[in-house]
């Protein structure tokens, strides 16, 4: 497997020299802008984060619980928080920048909690299974991020001053210039607080979180280049700091714990742009460390985790309806942790195809998808998926997509000590999803526009991997559950246009149950039970007024009943937040200044996210911003 790896490597350097010149390139934008998985995500519900959203003082997690329907794992601000899709478990959804998975290679999941909104420019996200476009993880959705190319774009600074609640400081700083030839964008994002809130303990006492003050800083840049009028360049960076205290839960005295992290990720991109073909080829390397102290077990250990990867695609349009895209993927993933015997490598190789249909006389488009990835010491499964949407009649659009994915176990399952289990087989998923849509009104016009998207899904998922106790020492993972993920979701869109004012409405119901079928072996009764932490039920608004130069914004969330345990035996009550922000612009000497400020939960709400954990009352947070 590891020379198939070196060798592939060696071939995707030699192909991506070796294309011959063209005249001039065609391709749609987004080719160059979206990525593959935008054009290629036919049938499955695809929902973009507008730019209001993203102007908010927020981290990643934030955003995604408050305006898509995706579920947040998280103990409060600063403490890790995890994303949950389509009613699965957070290792079931992938989470990509800039083309690079950031789902860790050793637990499965990926930490939202320290990335802010600001360093982005697109954030978008793809419900429902997703492994023929991916890969590995891809079952309950994929969330895309990237930055923005700034071609013939004049040079201009957006600077942040935020500060609110509980001692917390966020500055941020982004700039982004262009010529013909070159493209740039850069962004630093800082974060502190003591985040030492009051809350009320389980004897009715007023008390105050300790040991939970976190610091986290963000460098994004992007650098372009267009070497020929049809032969791109780019570089993306990232690098990530952060570290936090961990502070007790409400059952415990004190807490000693402690956790820095670092990551660095670097992308380089090259593209070739023909009349009616693109090529593109790249590599990625991503280095993640973390450190984890805790005084009153005397622990610290290091965690060292490398990822090499490299891509090669091509895409052709055979026909003004017909196009293809194919290519290959290979990644080594080098893992340094302390409760590992030794150093372990995994080597991964995957091939995949695609072929789009444009269906002019109905209206319709559909995709096939197909991949198989190679991963040393598994048997991964084939995965295809079909998708198909359109319009139905008149304003009434649908939508259908039926896949296969899966999920390789994280090296954590198969090599922690005690407990890894060597012998455990991919988690793999039947995914089927059908949806209907009614658009009424023009969205440019000066009137009322509505959207009303219905959507239905079911996911299979076959050998789910849970720790359950090996015996009364320690836990080991086992492919013992099956897990049946449903649900229904209904999102309306309402939009009034006005010369002078706009308004916009959106309402998201989700019913999603999630239900353990129960091994016959387990002795845990856990057949038919919710899956933990997954609500049944939920209920998101979001409504914005714009009038003149004042901007006023309400949203809130209300949740189900959350259980704790997979037996059901205990839960958490339902709960609602509700948010508040208004804000005003100002032009001073040719600059626009906004000031902004954000109420989170405005009822002073009590409540848990996850269970001994309290979350903060009412938090204020005030910003200046300054665009030049």
């Amino acid at each position: 497997m590891n020379r198939l790896l070196c060798l592939c490597l060696i071939l995707i350097t030699v192909l991506s020299k070796a294309q011959q010149n063209d005249t001039v390139y065609s391709l749609p934008q987004i080719e160059v802008v979206g990525g593959r998985i935008a054009a290629l995500t036919t049938g499955s519900y695809f929902q973009t984060i507008d730019t209001i959203a993203l102007q908010q003082s927020a981290t990643l997690a934030d955003i995604l619980a408050s305006h898509t329907t995706a579920v947040i794992r998280s103990s409060g601000p600063g403490s890790s928080a995890l994303l949950s899709t389509r009613g699965m478990q957070s290792t079931q959804s992938v989470v990509s920048w800039e083309g690079i998975a950031l789902n860790s290679p050793t637990h499965g999941s990926t930490d939202l909690s320290m990335m802010p909104v600001f360093v982005f420019d697109n954030i978008s996200m793809q419900y429902g299974g997703g492994s023929a476009l991916t890969g590995s993880g891809a079952m309950g959705g994929n969330l895309l991020l990237s930055a923005s190319d700034n071609y013939n774009q004049p040079l201009r600074f957006r600077v942040k001053l935020a500060a609110g609640s509980f001692s917390n400081y966020a500055p941020s700083l982004k700039m982004a210039s262009g010529s013909d030839k070159l493209s740039y964008s850069f962004a630093i994002a800082a974060n502190r607080s003591q985040n030492n809130f009051g809350y009320t303990d389980l004897s009715g006492k007023k008390a105050f979180l300790r040991n939970a003050g976190y610091k986290s800083l963000n460098v994004v840049q992007k650098v372009g280049w267009k070497i020929k009028p049809h032969h791109l360049l780019s570089l993306s960076g990232w690098w990530q700091a952060s570290n936090r205290d961990i502070p007790p839960s409400m059952v415990m005295f004190q807490s000693t714990q402690h956790q820095d992290d670092k990551a660095l990720r670097l992308a380089l991109q090259y593209k070739w742009l023909g009349v009616k073909s693109l090529f593109s080829s790249g590599i990625a390397f991503t280095h993640e460390y973390m450190r984890y102290t805790d005084e009153l077990s005397q622990t610290d250990a290091v965690y060292n985790n490398n990822t090499c990867s490299s891509n090669i695609g091509y895409k052709n349009e055979l026909s003004a309806s017909t196009s293809i895209d194919a290519g290959i993927n290979a990644k080594l993933i080098i893992a340094d942790v302390p409760y590992y015997e030794s150093v372990k490598k995994q080597p991964e190789l995957a091939t995949y195809f695609s072929l789009i249909q444009k269906i002019p006389g109905i209206g319709w488009n559909a995709a096939i998808n197909l991949r198989h990835e190679f991963v040393e010491g598994y048997k991964v499964p084939f995965c295809p998926s079909f998708g198909a949407e359109g319009r139905i009649k008149g304003k009434l659009g649908g939508r259908i997509n039926l896949s296969r994915n899966f999920r390789v176990p994280a090296l954590n399952d198969r090599y922690w000590q005690p407990g890894g289990n060597p012998d455990l087989i991919p988690e793999s998923s039947y995914n089927a999803e059908a949806g209907i849509s009614i658009k009424i009104g023009d969205s440019s016009a000066d009137k009322i526009w509505e959207e009303l998207v219905i959507q239905a899904y079911s996911a299979w998922v076959d050998d789910l991997i849970l720790w359950v106790p090996a015996n009364a020492s320690f836990w080991s993972p086992q492919n013992i559950e099956k897990l049946w993920s449903r649900g229904v979701e209904v999102i309306s869109l309402m939009k009034l246009q006005k010369s002078k004012y706009s308004s916009t409405l959106t309402l998201q119901y989700i019913w999603s149950p999630s239900t353990l079928s129960g091994h016959a072996d387990n002795a845990d009764k856990i057949s038919g039970k919710q899956l933990i932490y997954i609500p049944l039920h939920t209920v998101k608004g979001d409504f914005r007024l714009r009038a003149g130069r004042y901007l006023f914004l309400l949203n809130g969330v209300v949740e189900s009943r959350r259980y704790t345990r997979k037996d059901n035996g205990e839960w958490l009550p339902a709960h609602g937040i509700l948010n508040l922000s208004a804000g005003r612009d100002f032009i001073l000497h040719g600059s626009k200044l906004t000031f902004r400020l954000d109420i989170t939960n405005i009822l002073n709400s009590s409540y848990q996210s996850v269970q001994f954990y309290p979350a903060p009352g009412i938090t204020f947070l005030g910003s200046l911003t300054a665009e030049i």
